[in-house]
């Protein structure tokens, strides 16, 4: 329909409107979020690991529970 304010691709403004909203940052962000998600998965299974020593395991090398329970107790994304 010629004139009308709808472009052939359905979306008002046209072909430019939608150039406009290119995301411009490119795969910069998407493997900004994907280091960051497997940096706190990593350590969830760190702290998780951590938990399960032994005295032993402690002792060899120089933690207390203490310590050990001051770390697991941190949230993910709490380095």
């Amino acid at each position: 329909m010629k004139g009308s304010r709808w472009s052939s691709c359905g979306a008002p403004g046209g072909p430019q409107a939608s150039a406009s909203m290119t995301n411009h940052h490119g795969w910069g962000l998407v493997k900004q979020v994907s280091d960051t998600l497997h940096t706190w998965r990593d350590r969830v299974r760190q702290r998780r690991e951590l938990a399960q020593w032994t005295d032993r395991d402690l002792h060899d090398v120089g933690l207390s529970w203490s310590d050990i329970a001051l770390e697991v107790k941190k949230p993910f994304w709490r380095a």
